[in-house]
């Protein structure tokens, strides 16, 4: 896996970003059809790496957890990639957006697919951790 360097909205003169690694949740990147951002060209299988202070809607890499939070910056026209993030990071307060000072892309998702990845979303923040209650007396969720 290739490590590209670079600045994206670096600071001059801003401390480096500490290396600590983010736990290992997917996160979805939007792009152009150029496979770009912010005039940023990114490749699949390669890790890139920002200088400088990391700042939600400002500087760093962004991407999120909720692929549906990406459809608020990219439209269904767009491309769409599955990433991994790493290094200092800061979230945005209004959705799961996430500036990170380094990121890898690990592949690159049709729309199918994103739609999918949206649908199990929503699936898994529905699912809960309480067993439903069943048997003669229970009143609700009930079987039998």
């Amino acid at each position: 896996m290739s490590v590209i360097a670079g600045s994206f909205n670096a600071t001059p003169g801003a401390r480096q970003p500490k290396e600590i690694t983010v736990s290992n949740k997917k996160y979805y990147k939007g792009l152009d059809e150029n496979f770009r951002c912010r005039d940023y060209q990114f490749e699949v299988g390669k890790t890139y790496k920002h200088v400088g202070v990391v700042k939600a809607c400002s500087s760093g890499f962004h991407s999120c957890e909720n692929p549906w939070d990406v459809l608020s910056y990219y439209d269904i026209t767009s491309r769409f990639a599955v990433v991994e993030i790493a290094g200092d990071t800061a979230t945005h307060s209004e959705d799961s957006k996430i500036a990170s000072a380094e990121i890898t892309f690990k592949a690159e998702i049709k729309l199918p697919e994103f739609i999918t990845d949206c649908i199990n979303f929503l699936k898994d923040a529905c699912k809960s951790e309480i067993t439903p209650a069943s048997g003669d007396s229970s009143r609700l969720a009930a079987s039998g």
